[in-house]
């Protein structure tokens, strides 16, 4: 995001992002046009961006959260477009959803009381809303770059993360 910022002044202001001091509980806010964009290095980026739930947020309607220990969680995308590609990488790590609603319908059982007027009513409201799961559900990330589909044909993807000579050395010593 550091290159848009600095290339275009509004950047932040368009998109309703808000510039907050540091990370800490109630860090000050600060004015986007107050912080020298182009003195800062992008590893060393302190300040905390938020942008408000709502149409322009990247994380869509539906964000689902669990735990671990990298800040990735499962969420709906705006760019519904990008589902029809064949090269997908363009998040920061976390992993978008194609149908949210259809997910969310699943984890929750179908519960018409979590998934009634209150669910549909917060997904509209441009507020965080958290909706408790009636049970814990165990979430398991597996990267490939080589798989067959149903009709037994073979697929290659490059590897984005650099994953596959780590383990082709792993497995060669073997």
């Amino acid at each position: 995001m550091l290159p848009h910022i600095r290339r275009d002044p509004a950047y932040l202001a368009d998109r309703g992002i808000r510039v907050f001091e540091s990370w800490r509980n109630g860090a000050p806010e600060l004015a986007p046009d107050a912080v020298d964009w182009q003195g800062i290095e992008a590893w060393n980026l302190a300040y905390k961006l938020q942008q408000a739930p709502g149409p322009l947020n990247p994380l869509g309607r539906v964000k689902f959260m669990f735990a671990n220990t990298f800040s990735v969680y499962i969420h709906d995308t705006p760019g519904r477009d990008k589902f029809n590609l064949n090269r997908r990488c363009f998040s920061s790590g976390c992993v978008r959803v194609e149908d949210p609603l259809t997910l969310a319908a699943y984890l929750l059982h179908d519960d018409q009381e979590t998934m009634g007027e209150e669910f549909w009513t917060a997904l509209d409201d441009h507020t965080n809303h958290k909706v408790g799961l009636p049970e814990p559900v165990a979430v398991h990330f597996i990267y490939l770059t080589a798989w067959t589909d149903r009709e037994g044909i073979l697929h290659f993807r490059n590897d984005v993360y650099g994953y596959d000579d780590p383990l082709r050395t792993a497995l060669a010593s073997r």
